[in-house]
């Protein structure tokens, strides 16, 4: 079965925007959950930050969203997402327990001033 988020046999990022509490959830899917494979992965996350934080504007109150950012060389091993998996229970059941198995931490991104 072909995968349509990501290309299991080449490098990428993903990037996982979440509330630790479970208060809070992006309206946007993309908000919450993004396979990038092509184009600058900082500039992209960046533009992850920037929206995510835009989305934390409209709350009435201030979530405590964790988000973070994980390199691959190949996404081969990376769970595949079943379209009727909603996306808070696959990054909360399924993509960080595999990263949390395969000792994979998440990236220490660094923008320039």
């Amino acid at each position: 079965m072909e995968n349509p988020f990501f290309d299991p046999d080449k490098p990428g990022s993903i990037f996982v925007g979440m509330d630790r509490y479970h208060q809070y959830s992006p309206h946007q899917p993309r908000n919450a959950l993004t396979f990038i494979q092509k184009g600058d992965a900082d500039s992209l996350f960046r533009k992850f930050l920037i929206d995510n934080i835009k989305e934390a504007e409209c709350c009435p109150y201030i979530p405590d969203t964790e988000l973070l950012r994980f390199d691959l060389a190949n996404m081969r091993q990376v769970p595949p997402v079943d379209t009727h998996t909603p996306f808070e229970e696959y990054i909360s059941k399924e993509l960080l327990p595999y990263f949390q198995e395969h000792c994979i931490p998440p990236c220490q991104t660094h923008f320039p001033a």
